[in-house]
């Protein structure tokens, strides 16, 4: 169980972050100690409020709802600070800031194959620009 902690862990930070975080800040982010540096009090690591993603449920109850816009608006810059506050704590509380969970996960055989992958697809795009 443990080899794969690592990178399901790293996937469920990326997709809470992309509810709430500017995307261009996310994708810089290439390993987990990068994705933990984001700066999640910083307003310009997070998108506009109107723009966080609530999920399709929530977007058709704010559709019906019969909500004043201060209403809404405040249901969203809530719904952004809760988001904000689950992934700062599951960075607070996560093992991914341990390099032994980075280590352990070398055991995964899907990460290793993924990345021999990668690595046939760079030395192609390198044989494929020389020529």
């Amino acid at each position: 169980m443990a080899p794969y902690e690592y990178d399901d862990l790293m996937e469920v930070v990326k997709s809470l972050m992309h509810r709430c975080v500017k995307p261009e800040v996310v994708e810089k982010a290439a390993t987990a100690a990068q994705l933990m540096k984001i700066d999640l009090d910083d307003s310009k690591n997070l998108l506009s409020r109107h723009k966080v993603v609530l999920g399709v449920s929530a977007q058709a109850l704010m559709a019906k709802a019969k909500a004043t816009d201060l209403q809404i608006m405040s249901y969203q810059t809530s719904c952004q600070k809760f988001l904000v506050a689950t992934i700062k704590k599951l960075i607070e509380r996560c093992p991914l800031k341990y390099k032994a969970a980075k280590a352990i996960s070398c055991l995964n055989h899907h990460h290793h194959h993924h990345r021999l992958f990668r690595k046939k697809q760079h030395r192609n795009i390198r044989k494929n620009i020389k020529t």
